[in-house]
């Protein structure tokens, strides 16, 4: 018996930042969500939210059913995430490669996470060119990580910048690689440490001290940013 292939294909419905943040609060929820709630969350109007989980459902990679709130009326529709497949209905193939690369990338944890880091500098270098450096013979923090979140942003992390105090954040809301990084944060967050500061470098950022902060909460990451001293 032949799979129906989805409506939408899977891979382009993931193309919307914003999708794929709806997609991980679905998928990262300890129960079924109801458009409603998931509005809240990352504050869009409600039939925003709609729109983007009718493209979800029509992908294959989110289910709906009616809940009744236990009174009268109309019950609410909830959303439940769907497992990530192919058409073919196993694991879709970026899974299946970064998972193997994360498990046999060294014998050790100390040595996986460095030998990602060094992966993550080398991977800046071909972001580099296609993200020319700021304008200017130096450039200042504020240029750096207006930079940096620009990159992200073309990554799909829908990045959100933010000053705390002296140092700058970045939040990564919606991380392309979450289902991996659960599995190889040693490996996968070693790879986007490696790629924030190989970025830094190249454009000639000001001393400065970086850090990124893994699952703060559960489908959010912050890349920080501190002068140095």
């Amino acid at each position: 018996m032949s799979v129906r292939p989805p409506a939408v294909d899977p891979y382009a419905a993931q193309a919307s930042p914003t999708r794929r943040h709806v997609l991980a609060l679905v998928r990262d929820a300890a129960s079924p969500r109801d458009a409603q709630q998931l509005a809240d969350a990352i504050s869009l109007h409600v039939s925003t939210v709609r729109f983007h989980l009718r493209i979800l459902e029509q992908a294959g990679m989110v289910t709906s059913r009616p809940d009744p709130r236990g009174s009268t009326g109309r019950p609410r529709t909830v959303y439940t995430a769907l497992p990530v497949t192919t058409r073919e209905g196993g694991p879709s193939p970026y899974e299946q490669i970064t998972r193997v690369l994360a498990a046999h990338l060294d014998d050790t944890e100390d040595r996986r996470s460095a030998r990602a880091e060094e992966a993550g500098a080398s991977w800046a270098a071909q972001l580099t060119h296609s993200h020319p450096r700021p304008n200017g013979t130096g450039t200042s923090i504020d240029a750096a990580v207006e930079h940096l979140t620009g990159v992200f942003a073309d990554m799909g992390f829908d990045p959100e910048p933010a000053n705390v105090g002296a140092r700058r954040h970045i939040r990564l809301r919606a991380c392309p690689f979450r289902a991996v990084a659960r599995e190889h944060p040693d490996v996968v967050c070693a790879i986007h440490r490696g790629l924030l500061r190989g970025i830094l470098a190249r454009i000639g950022a000001p001393p400065v001290t970086t850090e990124l902060l893994p699952f703060v909460e559960p489908e959010l990451c912050i890349a920080q940013v501190a002068p140095l001293g």
